[in-house]
């Protein structure tokens, strides 16, 4: 309907998710008893999200992230193992000029939220409406990179408000600082292309 928003980006997931769904296929993998429980954990989640298929289009746009969800009341910890194909960035302020670089660090600045905690704090607890919500320091990092990054800057901020601060695209981005990749693979990317969209549809 060409009376609402159509954002570019959706288009491309569109295109991406139905050339995936063309061209993917079934494959086997086997867990190695020595992996660590992060891999296996994220591995279960990959092939959950995916339907344990794969294609040229999971190898080649999807990473993971690995969040940390640590309660500030019992200190335990516990993780979120979640594929993706964007990071989404949004613009902290409106009075700051920013590089996508700048953004990317925004990103994956901890956070604090109040969750129900799954340790100790609700141990002793049957009924689920009487869990409490402590505050948990929520950190997140990747766990694996896709081979072609897509980022998102998003212009519209909570409050439907259009962000219009100067953003410089830098042509080679880092990751190493939020990665948990370690030797030869490489964490940084270098610029390829940009969508600017303008108007109200997909024209």
């Amino acid at each position: 309907d060409n009376k609402y928003q159509h954002d570019a980006h959706e288009f491309l997931l569109d295109v991406l998710d139905m050339l995936n769904e063309s061209t993917n296929v079934k494959y086997a993998e086997v867990l190695s008893d020595y992996s660590s429980s992060h891999y296996i954990k994220s591995r279960k989640s990959w092939k959950s999200t995916f339907g344990g298929k794969k294609s040229f289009i999971t190898d080649e746009f999807f990473g993971q992230f690995l969040t940390k969800f640590r309660c500030n009341t019992c200190r335990q910890k516990f993780y979120k193992y979640e594929p993706f194909c964007c990071i989404y960035l949004s613009i902290p302020n409106l009075t700051q000029c920013f590089t996508t670089q700048s953004l990317i660090e925004e990103y994956f600045k901890p956070s604090y939220n109040n969750v129900i905690c799954q340790n100790e704090c609700n141990e002793s607890i049957e009924d689920k409406e009487d869990y409490t919500n402590p505050e948990h320091k929520i950190s997140t990092n990747l766990l694996t990179l896709p081979e072609t990054l897509t980022l998102v800057i998003k212009r519209y901020n909570n409050e439907n408000k259009k962000m219009k601060n100067e953003i410089t695209i830098d042509q080679m981005i880092s990751l190493d600082k939020f990665s948990y990749i370690t030797g030869d693979e490489s964490v940084y990317y270098k610029f390829k292309s940009a969508i600017f969209h303008t108007g109200d549809t997909t024209d």
